[in-house]
């Protein structure tokens, strides 16, 4: 579907509608020049963060790097519906590329499809680590020198290789399960 910022579908499939939360993307797309894809995510590891008092969503994985300034929790627990509900989310996810919602989800921002798609996945890895990792003993998160270290690891171009990298290999582990026709062409866009 394509549709601009207001919701107003401009093209469709026959029957399609938008999701009702639509505002989140959006309102997202109009605050943020830099963001090209939005992902909305109902990962039950990322929900428990907001679910615990004084238990933030901590950089601990070397691809959590890109959070590891925190990732807010927005206390709206509602669905995301009203253009005035979407605007306050994209004022608690700032600049960053990640928001949690409370009791709900998280949304997640980068500069295209596959690139969005990578974070969905390192996401919640780093949760699912983090909650593991917690049963052990103390968090040992990232260090700054590491998060810089790690950012310096990423030379330009790498991200969107990475990401096509990731995108592969789950159509090719869809397409060994049935899931993805053989025949697609693997294509983000069909």
């Amino acid at each position: 579907m394509l549709a601009d910022f207001d919701g107003r579908v401009l093209e469709t499939v026959s029957g399609r509608r938008l999701p009702s939360e639509f505002p989140i993307h959006g309102e997202i797309y109009r605050a943020r020049a830099d963001v090209m894809a939005v992902a909305h995510i109902h990962s039950e590891n990322a929900i428990a963060f907001t679910l615990a008092k004084g238990a933030p969503l901590l950089a601990l994985r070397c691809d959590a790097f890109r959070w590891a300034r925190g990732v807010p929790v927005h206390g709206d627990p509602t669905r995301i519906q009203s253009a005035e509900q979407g605007r306050a989310l994209a004022q608690t996810m700032g600049d960053g590329d990640a928001v949690l919602l409370r009791a709900h989800g998280a949304v997640l921002a980068a500069a295209g499809l596959l690139e969005v798609f990578m974070a969905c996945i390192h996401f919640e890895e780093n949760a699912r680590a983090h909650i593991l990792a917690s049963r052990l003993g103390e968090l040992a998160p990232l260090t700054e020198e590491e998060i810089a270290a790690l950012e310096a690891s990423w030379p330009e171009g790498f991200r969107q290789h990475y990401a096509s990298k990731i995108w592969r290999y789950y159509v090719t582990k869809g397409m060994g399960t049935g899931l993805i026709p053989k025949a697609w062409s693997g294509d983000p866009l069909p």
